[in-house]
């Protein structure tokens, strides 16, 4: 892939005379999504958290972290037995299904009658710059999208 690097010294962006190869690499991971739906019936729902995450482990323990943040103030007392149910046994399905490439989701209504909703799909996506990117010191920027989607 080509890429053009911005000469600011003059105060103006100039191409540069010759383009910049950089490497970009299709990549395996999983895409998480947590969504916020009005009610059973909304079609646009709101998009409340996106990621790529690189592992099933990452991915499992992501929504395991969030059920456990979410479940505590905002769902019955029986949407919050589900919730603690899934964290403490039903994760393990959660990743046998993963592994079999299939995507899994779980839901919760709110009090309030909306409908939070989590899902988590094996995914590939072109990644410009390594999963570690903000653990290191020099500057990266990263553009992931899923391919497909």
């Amino acid at each position: 892939m080509l890429v053009g690097q911005a000469d600011m010294s003059r105060g103006v962006a100039m191409l540069p005379s010759r383009p910049v190869l950089i490497e970009a690499d299709v990549e395996h991971g999983y895409w998480y999504e947590v969504l916020l739906y009005r009610s059973a019936a909304d079609k646009s729902p709101r998009l409340v958290r996106s990621a790529v995450l690189e592992t099933i482990s990452r991915a499992v323990q992501a929504l395991r972290i969030d059920l456990r943040a979410s479940h505590v103030f905002a769902v019955t007392s029986q949407e919050s037995r589900r919730a603690v149910q899934w964290v403490n046994e039903g994760f393990t399905a959660a990743r046998r299904t993963l592994e079999l490439g299939k995507p899994l989701g779980f839901a919760l209504r709110l009090h309030t009658g909306r409908i939070t909703a989590w899902s988590v799909r094996p995914a590939q996506f072109l990644c410009l710059t390594p999963f570690d990117w903000c653990n290191r010191s020099s500057e990266h920027t990263c553009a992931t999208r899923p391919l497909g989607r």
